[in-house]
């Protein structure tokens, strides 16, 4: 049985890959994939948006808010962390 998935806060799906938080749209499929719709990346911290993400923006907008730059970022289930914004910060970003 195929689940149907309707409303936008069913469709954001967000994954935690190896340079930053994804966040694509699990009801279009582009490429042979979720449709991306932004990334927050760990080096700079930048919340870029992509075609098509405007219905997601603030959602989207509100959950990176949660992990302003210097916040600690779990990036496995094994235990290992990454700071965000650590290309940006003064000092070693520890």
């Amino acid at each position: 049985m195929k689940h149907s998935v309707t409303t936008l806060n069913e469709r954001l799906f967000i994954c935690s890959m190896p340079c930053g938080i994804s966040y694509a749209d699990r009801g279009r499929e582009e490429h042979g994939d979720y449709k991306r719709l932004a990334f927050h990346a760990y080096s700079s911290g930048a919340l870029e948006f992509y075609r098509g993400s405007d219905p997601w923006k603030e959602m989207i907008t509100a959950h990176a808010a949660q992990t302003p730059n210097g916040t600690r970022v779990s990036t496995s289930c094994c235990g290992q962390y990454v700071t965000m914004g650590h290309g940006v910060l003064k000092g070693d970003g520890r």
